[in-house]
Protein backbone atom coordinates (compact mmCIF):
# COMPACT_ATOMS: atom_id res chain seq x y z
CA UNK A 1 0.00 0.00 0.00
CA UNK A 2 1.61 3.37 -0.92
CA UNK A 3 1.24 6.09 1.71
CA UNK A 4 0.27 9.04 -0.26
CA UNK A 5 1.11 11.77 2.90
CA UNK A 6 4.93 10.90 1.51
CA UNK A 7 4.57 9.57 -1.90
CA UNK A 8 5.56 12.48 -4.82
CA UNK A 9 1.84 12.67 -6.85
CA UNK A 10 3.97 13.60 -10.04
CA UNK A 11 4.64 10.21 -10.43
CA UNK A 12 0.92 9.48 -10.89
CA UNK A 13 1.11 12.00 -13.90
CA UNK A 14 0.73 10.21 -17.58
CA UNK A 15 -1.53 7.90 -19.89
CA UNK A 16 -3.01 5.26 -18.89
CA UNK A 17 -5.82 2.58 -20.27
CA UNK A 18 -8.03 0.06 -19.13
CA UNK A 19 -7.57 -2.45 -21.39
CA UNK A 20 -9.16 -3.67 -23.93
CA UNK A 21 -9.79 -0.18 -24.26
CA UNK A 22 -13.91 -0.01 -25.25
CA UNK A 23 -15.00 3.04 -25.33
CA UNK A 24 -13.26 6.62 -24.83
CA UNK A 25 -13.74 6.44 -20.75
CA UNK A 26 -10.81 3.32 -20.99
CA UNK A 27 -8.14 6.17 -22.14
CA UNK A 28 -6.73 8.40 -19.14
CA UNK A 29 -4.36 10.98 -18.74
CA UNK A 30 -3.68 12.16 -15.37
CA UNK A 31 -1.88 15.42 -14.86
CA UNK A 32 -0.62 17.92 -11.88
CA UNK A 33 -0.40 21.65 -11.71
CA UNK A 34 1.36 24.44 -10.36
CA UNK A 35 -0.65 24.08 -6.85
CA UNK A 36 -0.14 20.11 -7.11
CA UNK A 37 -3.75 19.56 -8.02
CA UNK A 38 -4.07 16.19 -9.92
CA UNK A 39 -6.81 15.54 -12.68
CA UNK A 40 -7.76 12.32 -14.47
CA UNK A 41 -9.37 13.30 -17.94
CA UNK A 42 -10.75 10.68 -20.07
CA UNK A 43 -10.32 10.48 -23.75
CA UNK A 44 -14.51 11.34 -23.79
CA UNK A 45 -13.23 14.97 -21.81
CA UNK A 46 -14.48 13.85 -18.47
CA UNK A 47 -12.30 14.62 -16.13
CA UNK A 48 -12.01 14.72 -11.90
CA UNK A 49 -9.33 16.01 -9.13
CA UNK A 50 -8.32 13.61 -6.79
CA UNK A 51 -6.94 14.34 -3.01
CA UNK A 52 -5.48 12.54 -0.31
CA UNK A 53 -7.38 11.31 2.58
CA UNK A 54 -6.10 9.32 5.79
CA UNK A 55 -3.00 8.86 3.61
CA UNK A 56 -4.77 7.30 0.65
CA UNK A 57 -6.07 8.12 -2.91
CA UNK A 58 -9.23 9.11 -3.53
CA UNK A 59 -11.23 10.79 -6.27
CA UNK A 60 -13.19 14.33 -5.10
CA UNK A 61 -16.77 13.70 -3.78
CA UNK A 62 -17.99 16.20 -6.64
CA UNK A 63 -16.58 13.57 -9.60
CA UNK A 64 -19.02 11.87 -11.96
CA UNK A 65 -18.26 8.55 -9.32
CA UNK A 66 -18.22 10.84 -6.32
CA UNK A 67 -15.32 9.80 -3.52
CA UNK A 68 -13.29 6.51 -4.45
CA UNK A 69 -10.47 5.33 -3.29
CA UNK A 70 -7.57 4.98 -5.79
CA UNK A 71 -4.82 2.58 -5.56
CA UNK A 72 -1.63 2.08 -7.55
CA UNK A 73 0.84 -0.90 -8.52
CA UNK A 74 4.29 0.26 -8.46
CA UNK A 75 7.59 -1.19 -9.78
CA UNK A 76 10.57 -2.20 -8.32
CA UNK A 77 11.64 1.91 -9.00
CA UNK A 78 8.36 2.80 -7.44
CA UNK A 79 7.35 3.76 -10.15
CA UNK A 80 3.32 3.91 -11.14
CA UNK A 81 2.72 0.98 -13.76
CA UNK A 82 -1.21 1.29 -13.11
CA UNK A 83 -3.79 2.84 -11.30
CA UNK A 84 -6.63 1.09 -9.89
CA UNK A 85 -10.03 2.23 -10.11
CA UNK A 86 -13.85 0.91 -9.46
CA UNK A 87 -11.88 -2.81 -9.95
CA UNK A 88 -10.62 -2.09 -13.10
CA UNK A 89 -6.76 -1.77 -13.80
CA UNK A 90 -5.97 1.36 -15.88
CA UNK A 91 -1.87 0.29 -17.01
CA UNK A 92 0.36 2.97 -18.12
CA UNK A 93 1.22 3.33 -21.62
CA UNK A 94 3.81 6.05 -21.47
CA UNK A 95 7.24 6.73 -19.88
CA UNK A 96 7.14 7.22 -16.20
CA UNK A 97 7.71 11.03 -15.06
CA UNK A 98 11.34 12.05 -13.97
CA UNK A 99 11.39 12.78 -10.65
CA UNK A 100 14.37 14.70 -9.16
CA UNK A 101 14.88 13.94 -5.59
CA UNK A 102 15.01 17.06 -4.67
CA UNK A 103 12.01 18.45 -6.44
CA UNK A 104 9.34 20.18 -3.86
CA UNK A 105 6.42 17.62 -2.69
CA UNK A 106 2.67 19.27 -3.20
CA UNK A 107 -0.56 17.29 -1.85
CA UNK A 108 -3.91 17.64 -1.65
CA UNK A 109 -5.65 17.10 1.89
CA UNK A 110 -9.10 17.18 2.67
CA UNK A 111 -9.61 18.33 6.68
CA UNK A 112 -11.86 17.06 8.80
CA UNK A 113 -14.45 19.84 8.35
CA UNK A 114 -14.39 18.75 5.13
CA UNK A 115 -12.89 21.83 3.39
CA UNK A 116 -9.71 20.92 0.70
CA UNK A 117 -6.34 22.24 1.35
CA UNK A 118 -3.22 22.27 -0.93
CA UNK A 119 0.42 22.41 0.55
CA UNK A 120 3.67 22.16 -0.53
CA UNK A 121 7.02 20.89 1.18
Amino acid sequence: MVDFGTFPLKKLTGKFERQPVENEYHQVTVTIDEEGVLTWTNAAGVSWQFMVVDRELHTVPDSIYGERNVLVDLDARKNVTALIFLGENYVRIDDPPVIDDDSEQCFVIRASNGSVVNFCL
